[in-house]
């Protein structure tokens, strides 16, 4: 609240977050009671489709959403179709108002909205085209009129120009918002829409804001859609397991620009993210090193673990384990047959089923937690690396120069893997393609895992794993690697 006599507000919150009630402390601000299913994390008021998508928002009307869960505009209002980029970056919006091109007759088609942007994803300008193409007399002309033109000074927006009107010079504060707003984005004075407002979000005619990624509703403090990573909770905090939860719960500290990770504005560029992965492509992308945070890949529990070097290597490492976390390898016949005869060979128990839910939530964790093994000083004991201890060496880094052929490492009772960096730095790789995995390095990463899965007794791990695919001649038995390529085989291509 303020300090002065100006406006207050509290919050209620349920046990995984969802903001139930806005209640007026001082002054004159907003208002919020709604009841939440906290089996779902859906209001009771809004109606949604079975993706989980919010499809009828009160005073807003019904939501529309293409074949990706994109959202598409509100039917009530004048927007009713988008075009979105390979990035989910909306560049188009097309309206269902019939108009009038300049010094010509009214037109009979609708009128299109189309956005550009700067390579580093900030709003450049929205233009309006006219169709069918203007004819001034000389031909067809296609025309457009800048609607609204961005000026930025580095990362600041400092000036905005309108196609009626003056030019206007915004004061972002350090959320990114233009405008005075209640702590979840509710104006205090309210003005025009189609504009930046809260956050750097871009708030559209229906009241919703555009997140990127997602949209927004500032009225109830929530995203409009789920996190599309089905998994971005951690055991540890129930209120991150609400994937549709505003930075959860926190939008005086932090922001979410990009509508999939918050982050945290009194450090400028820490990206804490609901997706660890994400998190180390966007600190990558813009040629940072990591901040301190939950994800800054430090195990405190591996002495010598180190931090991990943000380069296309460990980015490729750390990408195959969230892609294995939440791929559809799993409906792959050949590797469902595999994965039985695993659990027959090695003894492990239980059913193919379990053993998926496993892996997947052993590559949440190793997300994160994947390290340069020739660089490292973490102690080589049996309790953690079994027969990979004999032999010599006393260090992980020790075991890969002896080991030069070796691909990853495992640490067996915990979330760590240690890679072998001069194998997959190398131009031929067969690991990654520029960062992005290949069905090998999915394959070497599992075979990582499936360590993990049997337990402590690894001598036999290879031998289990040799007998358990169903081809002769799928892989070349005389060669440990060959595990992984007969796993990208039949679970990843």
């Amino acid at each position: 609240e303020t300090i002065g006599p100006d406006w207050g507000q509290s919050f209620g919150y349920d046990g995984f977050g969802n903001l139930l009630s806005k209640t007026v402390t001082k002054g004159t601000a907003t208002t919020l009671s709604i009841t939440a299913d906290p089996l779902t994390n859906r209001v009771s008021t809004m109606s949604y489709d079975a993706n989980g998508n919010v499809t009828n928002i009160p005073g807003i009307g019904t939501i529309n959403y293409d074949g990706r869960n994109r959202y598409v505009g509100p039917s009530t209002y004048q927007t009713v179709s988008r075009i979105y980029d390979p990035r989910n970056t909306l560049i188009a919006r097309l309206g269902q108002n019939v108009q009038e091109a300049p010094g010509v007759t009214t037109q009979t088609a609708p009128e299109m909205f189309v956005d550009f942007y700067l390579p580093d994803g900030k709003k450049l300008g929205t233009y309006k085209r006219w169709y069918p193409a203007v004819d001034y007399g000389s031909g067809p002309t296609l025309a457009f009129t800048a609607e609204q033109q961005h000026i930025y000074f580095g990362s600041r927006l400092v000036k905005t120009i309108p196609l009626y009107g003056s030019p206007s010079s915004p004061r972002q504060d350090r959320l990114g918002s233009m405008v005075r707003h209640f702590p979840y984005g509710e104006e205090q004075n309210v003005t025009s829409n189609e504009h930046i407002k809260f956050a750097t979000y871009y708030r559209e005619d229906s009241g919703l804001d555009y997140a990127m990624n997602r949209y927004y509703t500032s009225t109830y403090g929530r995203f409009t859609s789920p996190d599309p990573y089905r998994a971005s909770g951690g055991p540890a905090d129930p209120s991150s397991w609400n994937r549709y939860a505003y930075v959860q719960g926190d939008p005086v500290n932090f922001n979410d620009p990009e509508g999939l990770f918050y982050a945290n504005v009194s450090t400028p560029n820490d990206y804490i993210c609901e997706l660890p992965f994400l998190n180390l492509f966007a600190m990558y992308a813009y040629g940072l090193d990591a901040p301190p945070s939950p994800y800054s890949a430090i195990d405190p529990t591996i002495p010598g673990g180190g931090k991990m070097s943000m380069n296309t290597t460990t980015i490729a490492a750390s990408n195959t384990a969230f892609k294995i976390s939440t791929g559809d390898w799993d409906d792959k016949p050949d590797c469902n047959a595999f994965l039985a005869n695993l659990i027959e060979n090695s003894g492990i128990g239980g059913d193919v089923s379990s053993l998926v839910s496993k892996i997947k939530t052993l590559a949440r964790e190793a997300v994160g937690n994947i390290y340069d093994g020739e660089s490292s000083a973490t102690p080589l004991t049996p309790d953690k690396f079994g027969s990979s201890s004999i032999g010599g060496a006393t260090t992980v880094g020790e075991w890969f120069k002896k080991n030069r052929r070796a691909e990853a490492l495992s640490q067996m009772n915990g979330s760590a893997i240690f890679i072998n960096t001069s194998r997959w730095n190398s131009p031929t790789n067969p690991y990654h393609n520029n960062g992005m995995p290949t069905s090998y390095g999915m394959g070497t990463i599992f075979h990582e895992l499936l360590h993990k899965v049997i337990g402590s007794d690894d001598l036999n791990h290879h031998l289990f794993m040799q007998k358990s695919f169903l081809t002769p001649g799928r892989m070349s038995l005389g060669s440990k690697n060959s595990i992984s390529m007969g796993l990208g085989s039949i679970c990843f291509n």
